[in-house]
Order: structure tokens, then C-alpha cells, then sequence
């Protein structure tokens, strides 16, 4: 038991840190800061580089808590967080662009 939540642990941690450096550094194929910052920017969500910066910072710190196993509940509350503001960001666009949920 306890290695399958280390293996877990470890694995969600490199998942995450690898997607933080790829939104802020570009690593991995990832876009990068400045477009990320613009793609965060049509998405609403302004000004767009420090909103990155936020998200990748925390996702970053998440990712090495669970790496490390130190204060992991508040990594992983930090993990959560981002996957629901993500989630409900995405599901607002949906509705909003839905011919659907237009009035009329």
C-alpha cells in the first residue's frame, strides 16, 4: 500500500512539474511564457503573464511537495485547485460559445 501512494505521489509530482515548465519555460514543446500569456489573455484571464507566472509557480510547488512527501495535503489541495479553475474555466467557455445556452 504505501508504495503504490509513493508511486503515485511521484508520478502525479512529474506530471505536474513537467506541465508548469512547460506553460512558463517552454520546456517539453511547451509554448512558453509570452504565449501562454497571450493565450491566458483570450481566455480572459488578465493580465496574462503574471496569470501564468501565478499558475506555474504554484503548480511548480505543488509538483515538489508531492515529490518530496512534505505538506503533500497542501500540494495536492494546490493541484486540485488548478485542475478546478482549468475545469470551470473550459466549462464556462463552452456554455458561453453554446448556441444552446444563448437567450432566444
Amino acid at each position: 500500500m504505501d508504495e503504490g501512494i509513493l508511486l503515485l505521489r511521484v508520478l502525479l509530482g512529474l506530471v505536474l512539474l513537467v506541465h508548469a515548465v512547460q506553460k512558463s519555460l517552454g520546456w517539453f514543446q511547451g509554448l512558453g511564457l509570452t504565449v501562454m500569456a497571450g493565450a491566458f489573455e483570450s481566455l480572459g484571464l488578465r493580465p496574462g503573464r503574471p496569470m501564468v507566472l501565478m499558475a506555474s509557480i504554484t503548480e511548480a510547488l505543488a509538483a515538489v511537495s508531492l515529490l518530496l512527501g512534505r505538506l503533500t495535503p497542501l500540494g495536492a489541495a494546490a493541484a486540485f485547485l488548478l485542475a478546478a479553475v482549468a475545469a470551470l474555466l473550459f466549462l464556462w467557455l463552452v456554455l458561453r460559445r453554446s448556441p444552446a445556452a444563448r437567450p432566444g
